[in-house]
């Protein structure tokens, strides 16, 4: 299992000082939810990912791709994991994330 999307997102908040709270506000989220999202308790819906984008100009594509990366069971197969791996790394290179 890969890092939570939310990693990324407390990366994108820290670099724009700003808080959860505050991003909650801009964004029409609770802050409960934000700080899920951050802790990686709370799954990124579509919806979720389209907001995300609107205010980090990550698209909601990479931000599902993350989700779906950290959601990667155990059991999968070694290569298939690799794989998934593989073409995140590029998208987050695309995207100059970290």
């Amino acid at each position: 299992m890969t890092a939570p999307p939310g990693r990324i997102l407390a990366e994108v908040l820290a670099a724009e000082g700003l808080s959860q709270a505050g991003f909650a506000r801009r964004t029409g989220l609770s802050a409960k939810h934000v700080n899920q999202i951050v802790g990686g308790y709370a799954t990124l819906t579509h919806r979720t990912a389209t907001i995300l984008e609107r205010q980090t100009g990550v698209s909601a594509h990479v931000w599902m791709l993350l989700e779906s990366a950290h959601r990667i069971p155990a059991e999968m197969p070694v290569e298939l994991a690799a794989a998934l791996r593989g073409y995140l790394d590029d998208c987050y290179e695309e995207n100059g994330m970290p």
